[in-house]
């Protein structure tokens, strides 16, 4: 700006400007001008040495309300739809927790002739396994991001529920159980409130 209203021309040792200037995410970082029209403005300033900072200048960000591609502009503001889609999530996730579960043991008990202590074993042997995948599934959402991680977490959780209802072997149930335990008591918890963070602090923070 000092080059622009003095005269000077700029430095050519000096960086040029960051568009990481501190601003209200969706609103321009200066009034948008033509070189024609700075000229105007100013004749004394040269159009050659405000050329970088004016791209810069009248540079916009897209608009964090609205989806970043493919389904146009929302008369509403998107962060309301990714932490819909999230409280979803976690909803779907309930039928995998302890709660939920408890109702299925006397069928399963009968079904497999398995004591109480039989049917705890191997449910214990499943939620371990699922809390000793979970550091690895953490790591996976920063590696390939919410969008891709939970709706395989989703898919995931959906079979080995269905599997639940069709195993006929008790020697099956462990692993149904640690998938149904890693998606419900883990990753199902964990990556929709990543999902929410990360998107609000990039397109808010």
């Amino acid at each position: 700006f000092v080059s622009l209203f003095s005269g000077v021309p700029p430095d050519p040792t000096r960086p040029p400007m960051s568009r990481a200037v501190p601003h209200w995410p969706g609103q321009p970082l200066a009034i948008p001008m033509s070189p024609a029209s700075l000229e105007e403005m100013l004749p004394e300033a040269s159009p050659e040495g405000v050329g970088d900072d004016l791209l810069l200048l009248s540079a916009q960000d897209p608009d964090p309300a609205q989806p970043a591609r493919g389904l146009g502009r929302l008369p509403f503001f998107y962060g309301w739809a990714i932490v819909i889609a999230c409280v979803v999530t976690k909803i779907a996730k309930v039928y995998g927790t302890n709660v939920i579960l408890t109702y299925t043991v006397p069928g399963v008990l009968a079904d497999f002739d398995l004591s109480p202590g039989e049917l705890g074993t191997l449910f214990s042997a499943g939620t371990i396994g699922a809390g000793v995948c979970q550091p690895f599934l953490g790591r996976a959402v920063d590696n390939y991001g919410s969008r891709i991680c939970i709706p395989l977490a989703v898919g995931a959780f959906a079979a080995a529920m269905l599997a639940y209802s069709l195993v006929t072997q008790a020697l099956a149930l462990p692993f149904c159980y640690l998938v149904i335990r890693g998606c419900a008591v883990g990753v199902l918890e964990m990556y929709p409130n990543v999902c929410i963070n990360q998107w609000f602090s990039q397109h808010r923070g």
